[in-house]
């Protein structure tokens, strides 16, 4: 049977204003959000990418949430292999880095295991084929 964040993700289209919806439901529902990043790390699902999609737009805003959850995260960039997936992901990625460096009271703070998952991610990306965009956030992640 599927969750509730399934038939949603199901809705959830390419359009900025459809993602900005979906994010916002995110939001509202903290309770979701553990699903959230299961999802974008689950290759396998259909919604992978959308789920991937949301999870950018909502660490705009909740960056903070990632905290618990950064070693599965970091661990898991290197399964992502689709570039639907990994753009958000990257951009994600390079939220991470720059909170950690700039060490405010609310950032992220993350484990040398974790930076050094961050590192190789952003190497693989930009020798790997990948659009330019993914590209530009792993080359500002490096330089933070």
């Amino acid at each position: 049977m599927l969750s509730e964040l399934q038939i949603k993700l199901d809705y959830v289209n390419a359009y900025r204003e459809n993602r900005l919806l979906a994010a916002q439901n995110i939001l509202e529902n903290p309770s979701l959000f553990h699903e959230l990043v299961s999802i974008c790390f689950s290759p396998s699902d259909k919604n992978n990418h959308k789920a991937c999609w949301i999870l950018e737009f909502v660490s705009y805003e909740e960056l903070i949430w990632l905290q618990p959850h950064l070693d599965f995260f970091c661990s898991n960039l290197k399964i992502l292999k689709d570039e639907s997936s990994i753009r958000p992901i990257a951009k994600v990625l390079q939220l991470l880095v720059k909170s950690h460096y700039q060490k405010e009271e609310d950032g992220i703070l993350l484990s040398e295991k974790n930076l050094q998952d961050c590192i190789e991610a952003s190497f693989d990306w930009l020798i790997n084929d990948v659009k330019v965009a993914t590209k530009a956030y792993s080359i500002r992640t490096l330089f933070f």
